[in-house]
């Protein structure tokens, strides 16, 4: 059978009882959520349903001669939808398959944004099939293993034809990593839907590579001066061919949001911590906020305000390592990618004080810290073995995958970290951090104590994660379950709704 003659045609009611017969094929319920026979009765409401809603769609492969191959349905909740695949016994092994997901992609186009998909572990065959379909394996979840296609309609790449988005971040020394590293997830999504992307700031050179689709212009100037961003004509020249302006460095000020909103035709997206003075902008981003937590500094103007969880930036590196909540006893102990206020020291001082934790095996991760802050953390190493030092890490994302239980700070990194299902005691050591300790605590995602907690109260909440594996593991599994990395997608969408003259459908996200 050439596979050229196959097409695809919407279900109507004639089609009831095939999809019955499909439906309780021995195969198909093997494979499916619920093995147990389908009535009739049953099937018909299902079915009467389904074709009834908007939020469902449903095709019906042929051949040249009308004879049903097989069906492909899509579930859409909010911005994304669930493929659901069968392919009839006598045409498997045929191509059938990819025809059917290639046909329910070209469906999805300006109806969601994302497609996914759910099989069971021992269902190789529908693996393959979504391998090969280019769907990204996202991990286990709920004993299924999932699946997902990122979907760019053809609205959308026509309008993101000749978009430019211009980011204000920087990893500069004094700065730390955690505002380049969101800008990145947000630039990806970017670079996905059709957007060219440029960076004015500093990427150090170990993180350059993660940037390579983006054009980076390092300032001249000392990025202790924001202001002076308006006398670099180059900085000039990139914000004049802008859609889009991401500003994401907390020295940015109310003169430099100003400044952009009056010599720029660009949309302004403000992404921040809890604002801690008056913002101007056409769009507010809090990765770090949780929804329900009040914030002082809101935009004056009502520009809209997107919050965690929903809208954490995290990047399509940690995205595809979600395997689920860990459940093992690896250590990692990351604080900050600059200087992190001698918590690093402190927790491996802690551990050393008690002699049932210095076995403890794993990894220290060190950020750009002073020399006397270093051998600090040197000499602490020194007397616990199985801890070993990395310094300036390109695949964080990776070596976070290999660790169940992180000590660390509440920064952006603890968000990725608890998207890969890792268990966290963490200490604010700067007050921008506060506010996502807060959240990370009310939503059971990690222990967070204050920076003036004892020596003793810190040890107790290291002990307890340590030696308790139930409690270690329900923290991971809420803490999996509530951070899905789709954040930037929903982000990208809303600023790409901004800077449309013909509105564009948001995704439908809380």
């Amino acid at each position: 059978m050439a596979t050229e003659q196959i097409r695809c045609r919407p279900m109507t009611a004639d089609d009831c009882a095939l999809l019955f017969r499909w439906a309780n094929d021995p195969t198909v319920r093997q494979t499916a959520r619920s093995t147990a026979p389908i009535s009739w009765e049953t099937h018909q409401r299902w079915f009467a349903s389904r074709l009834a809603s908007s939020e469902c769609r449903l095709f019906i492969a042929e051949d040249a001669q009308g004879v049903p191959l097989g069906q492909v349905r899509l579930d859409r909740a909010g911005w994304e939808a669930e493929v659901s695949i069968t392919v009839d016994q006598a045409q498997r092994g045929k191509g059938v398959g990819q025809i059917l997901l290639a046909h329910a992609r070209e469906q999805a186009c300006g109806w969601v944004s994302v497609l996914h998909a759910v099989v069971k572990p021992d269902n190789t065959a529908s693996q393959r099939l979504f391998l090969a379909a280019h769907y990204t394996p996202c991990g286990l979840k709920d004993g299924y293993l999932t699946y997902r296609q990122d979907i760019v309609s053809g609205h959308a790449a026509a309008s993101a034809a000749g978009r430019r988005v211009l980011f204000r971040t920087s990893g500069a020394n004094h700065i730390g990593l955690g505002h380049l590293m969101r800008s990145l997830a947000l630039a990806e999504a970017f670079v996905a839907a059709g957007w060219a992307v440029a960076i004015y700031g500093t990427v150090p050179p170990f993180l350059q590579a993660r940037w390579a689709q983006a054009a980076m212009v390092p300032p001249a100037h000392d990025e202790r001066q924001m202001m002076q961003d308006w006398s670099d004509p180059t900085f000039l020249a990139l914000t004049a061919g802008a859609t889009a302006v991401v500003a994401d460095l907390y020295a940015l000020d109310l003169p430099w949001y100003q400044r952009c909103r009056d010599q720029t035709a660009a949309r302004l997206v403000v992404v921040t911590d809890p604002p801690l003075q008056p913002v101007l902008c056409d769009l507010m981003v809090l990765p770090t906020v949780f929804e329900g937590l009040e914030v002082a500094g809101l935009p004056s103007d009502g520009a809209p305000v997107l919050r965690a969880p929903v809208h954490c930036l995290i990047g399509s590196a940690f995205a595809t390592r979600r395997r689920g909540a860990k459940q093992g006893q690896k250590l990692l102990i990351s604080c900050s990618g600059g200087q992190d206020g001698g918590l690093t020291a402190r927790f491996l001082r802690l551990l050393n004080s008690d002699p049932a934790l210095r076995q403890v095996g794993g990894t220290v991760v060190l950020g750009v810290v002073t020399t006397e802050a270093r051998a600090e953390v040197v000499r602490e190493l020194s007397s616990l073995p199985g801890l070993v030092l990395r310094e300036q890490v390109p695949d964080m994302a990776g070596l976070v995958a290999e660790h169940d239980i992180a000590f660390g700070a509440p920064a952006g990194a603890a968000l990725e970290r608890a998207s890969l299902g890792v268990a966290q005691v963490l200490v604010p050591f700067v007050d921008n951090q506060l506010m996502l300790g807060q959240g990370l605590a009310r939503a059971g995602f990690a222990d967070v104590l204050p920076s003036s907690a004892s020596d003793d109260e810190l040890l107790q909440a290291m002990r307890r994660l340590l030696s308790d594996a139930g409690y270690r593991q329900a923290m991971a599994s809420r803490a999996y379950g509530g951070m899905d990395c789709r954040g930037p997608e929903a982000v990208v969408y809303a600023i790409a709704s901004l800077c449309s003259p013909v509105a564009e459908e948001m995704p439908d996200v809380p």
